[in-house]
């Protein structure tokens, strides 16, 4: 169980945004797997979960919408309370799951006092060493998912694109609504050109797996989960 929990368990504290900036003074960046044509949609990004799993659903809620929407995943969820955030883990896998097109693991977290989805993780992974032609299939699919994100309205210098995190690891878009709420999209196990003053930086895959991660997190500032009541030491 831990395997398949662990991303979304995890998940609360990303690798998000400023705080893997702050600690890079001079970060990398890539235009691989950045879109060039978005529709535009004309109003500010609200992020309320995935899909039909909506910000406040309970587990009870979940599981019939589990079994509504992904009938076939029921024998593969799993459930787990973190023992140390005191979050509640609900993971499954889906056969098929759009832009990917491949198998994906759907990760539901559920705050540690108000037990309402407060966090939504899908991660695709091809397993083994993946062709060339399957890590750009996750890249396009990752592109995909970025292009539709960017035709909303964010705040100012609420969103960043192209972060080089490590070796085959690209961040292609974080972003942060008015209310608070973020959203990320990062591939691992990828090639990419980084970008440099004459021509771009080519670095190839790594061997091994490669990952498409989708993460969806409300109010990512003040996260739901267990906190030591002061005064207790």
């Amino acid at each position: 169980m831990k395997p398949l929990l662990h991303t979304l368990l995890a998940g609360l504290a990303l690798t998000f945004m400023s705080s893997a900036m702050a600690q890079t003074p001079v970060p990398e960046l890539s235009l691989t797997g950045q879109p060039t044509r978005w529709l535009i949609h004309n109003e500010p990004y609200r992020a309320t979960g995935f899909g039909r799993a909506v910000w406040g659903l309970s587990p009870e809620a979940a599981r019939a919408l589990i079994a509504a929407e992904y009938p076939a995943a029921l024998a593969s969820l799993k459930e787990a309370v973190d023992p140390v955030d005191r979050t509640l883990g609900m993971a499954f896998v889906v056969p098929a799951l759009p832009p990917a097109g491949g198998a994906a693991t759907i990760s539901y977290v559920f705050g540690a006092t108000s037990r309402t989805l407060v966090a939504v993780h899908v991660a695709w992974r091809l397993e083994g060493q993946p062709t060339d032609e399957e890590r750009a299939q996750l890249l396009k699919a990752g592109s995909a998912l970025v292009a539709d994100l960017s035709g909303w309205q964010w705040p100012l210098l609420a969103t960043t694109r192209g972060l080089v995190t490590g070796p085959g690891a690209l961040t292609l878009f974080t972003g942060r609504d008015a209310s608070g709420s973020a959203v990320e999209v990062r591939l691992t196990g990828m090639a990419f050109d980084v970008e440099r003053r004459g021509a771009p930086d080519r670095r190839p895959a790594p061997a091994g797996p490669a990952s498409l991660h989708y993460s969806i997190v409300a109010k990512i500032d003040s996260p739901d989960v267990y906190r030591i009541p002061s005064g207790a030491f």
